[in-house]
């Protein structure tokens, strides 16, 4: 079945799409809704997609491919409208569509959009560089000229997001010249990105513009937290301590530790709690002298400047037996 005002696609033998197509409408499958697509004859590619929830919060969605078929399974907290304004097969931009989400008692109904953009909006003027294909590395400032008319981009709105950590990144804009802006920002960690380009409410013609920074992706919600004198490491006791602070506190962190010795040893460090709500303590016992590093990672993801490397001296580790005898 094809959803209302959908034909089945020609394929002349030999034929290759170029976008998938539509399997028909959303699935709903207990607390998920999936959007299936045929890509039989197709090359294969990667499907990207970013979904809004009803809050404007970016949604979780999950890919799922097989041999002739790929998904894109979202599972909403809350009646609304779900909206994948960003969706991509490959180089290829595909058309927006929104998901219209309602709650019958404990069942899920929901019915598809297809979002067409306005005569303004698909008319417009404005013109960019295509940077997608640019190699770019995290702290790189990046300087996008967008030219139109007065009119046009005085409505116009730029927005930037991390779509792995789904974080939004700062963007200014200069508009000495009002029909040529300077968008600027710099990716200060690795991974994928994606540029809205707005007006009224809708993309204009070639956005959104997704970017990958190269390099290795860190977490950026927890960092090593100094202490007074500016150190990372501090020896109380005997004991080697250093303290991880949640910068984002009202996002739950899953902090773990783990400590390789000057042997090779690698050995798990516990957490305990401080006086601070937003700070774990990790500590270990230098029992060797030499190289020791320090991994930290929030839910499997490194976070900055790790691993951190402290080097013990003879001289500490005596400090340490003494302090245990």
């Amino acid at each position: 079945p094809l959803m209302a005002g959908m034909t089945a696609p020609y394929k002349p033998a030999g034929f290759l799409a170029v976008l998938p197509t539509y399997t028909g409408p959303p699935t709903v499958q207990g607390r998920n809704i999936a959007i299936i697509f045929d890509v039989s004859d197709m090359p294969k590619e990667d499907l990207i997609a970013l979904c809004m929830n009803p809050d404007m919060m970016i949604c979780p969605v999950e890919t799922k491919y097989e041999e002739n078929m790929v998904s894109l399974t979202i599972q909403p907290d809350k009646p609304g409208i779900y909206a994948f304004g960003m969706i991509r097969w490959g180089n290829n931009r595909m058309d927006p569509f929104e998901l219209h989400v309602k709650f019958i008692e404990d069942e899920l109904s929901c019915t598809m959009k297809m979002i067409r953009s306005s005569k303004e909006v698909s008319k417009s003027t404005i013109q960019f560089p295509d940077i997608s294909g640019m190699d770019i590395f995290p702290n790189q400032t990046l300087k996008l000229p967008i030219q139109g008319t007065r009119d046009e981009l005085e409505k116009l709105v730029v927005s930037c997001t991390h779509i792995d950590l789904w974080k939004d990144v700062q963007v200014s804009v200069d508009k000495t010249d009002p029909v040529k802006y300077i968008v600027t920002f710099t990716p200060t960690n690795a991974g994928n990105y994606v540029i809205n380009l707005i007006m009224n409410g809708e993309h204009i013609p070639l956005s959104p513009i997704y970017l990958f920074i190269v390099g290795e992706m860190f977490d950026d919600q927890c960092v090593f937290k100094p202490q007074v004198n500016g150190q990372v490491f501090r020896l109380n006791k005997g004991i080697i301590e250093f303290e991880v602070e949640n910068k984002l506190p009202d996002k739950d962190c899953d902090v773990k530790a783990e400590l390789k010795r000057p042997s090779c040893k690698m050995e798990s460090l516990n957490a305990f709690s401080t006086e601070l709500e937003d700070v774990v303590l990790f500590s270990f016992c230098p029992v060797e002298s030499g190289r020791h590093e320090v991994i930290v990672k929030n839910r499997g993801r490194p976070i900055f400047e790790s691993p951190r490397v402290v080097n013990i001296s003879s001289i500490v580790v005596n400090i340490a037996k003494g302090c245990q005898d």
